[in-house]
């Protein structure tokens, strides 16, 4: 890569950066308003044995997106007695972390110097994909944290060792750097994929023309 290339990339990450978390952060709410449709709707597919509602609360640190977790029936987890019907198991965590991810990705792909169309149209695809990529990080990690205390439960009343849940494992992903990674490598394929998309678009019109 060329010194000028590096130049240009570096001073739009920079921008970008500033910009966007200034952004996410002074409608940080409003953000989170209208996620929590997806958010709920997500939640409850990834749910076991408990109805999620996902809602934005006020907690100590400000802000928070808290997870309320209805258990529907008795609850029972490897033939384990958790939890009695009405039982409400709630987590959370802040919401400047949980939009970590929206602003990682919108920083990818607005700072890459990427022609316009292709940033264009890697935008437009963004919709859908950005909207996965917030459901896999931290609606997942609410989900998970939920799925955290009911193993713990029942692992304090087992005789035996128990296997973690595969959502537990995930969650652990996601703490770890999954939270950076997923953003940042969806937001590569969408400039790939839009790259590749328009080329494939164009290389027919070129040759219809002789050139």
């Amino acid at each position: 890569m060329s010194t000028q290339f590096m130049l240009i990339f570096s001073v739009r990450l920079l921008l970008c950066w500033l910009l966007l978390s200034v952004l996410v952060f002074v409608f940080r709410e409003q953000v989170a308003l209208a996620l929590l449709p997806i958010f709920n709707l997500a939640a409850n597919i990834f749910s076991d044995g408990y109805v999620a509602k996902i809602l934005l609360a006020e907690g100590e640190k400000g802000a928070v997106l808290q997870i309320n977790a209805l258990v529907a029936q008795d609850m029972y987890r490897q033939n384990i007695a958790i939890a009695p019907a009405g039982t409400v198991i709630k987590a959370g965590g802040t919401l400047i972390h949980g939009l970590v991810p929206l602003v990682l990705y919108l920083v990818a792909l607005l700072s890459w110097p990427a022609r316009l169309k292709v940033t264009s149209l890697a935008l437009l695809l963004s919709i859908p994909v950005l909207l996965c990529v917030l459901v896999f990080t931290e609606v997942t990690l609410l989900v998970g944290q939920v799925e955290a205390i009911i193993f713990n439960a029942a692992s304090n009343v087992s005789a035996k060792p128990l296997s973690e849940p595969f959502i537990m494992r995930w969650l652990v992903f996601v703490e770890v750097g999954g939270r950076w990674v997923i953003p940042l490598v969806a937001a590569a394929v969408c400039l790939i994929f839009s790259f590749g998309l328009l080329s494939s678009r164009a290389t027919p019109l070129r040759n219809s023309v002789g050139l």
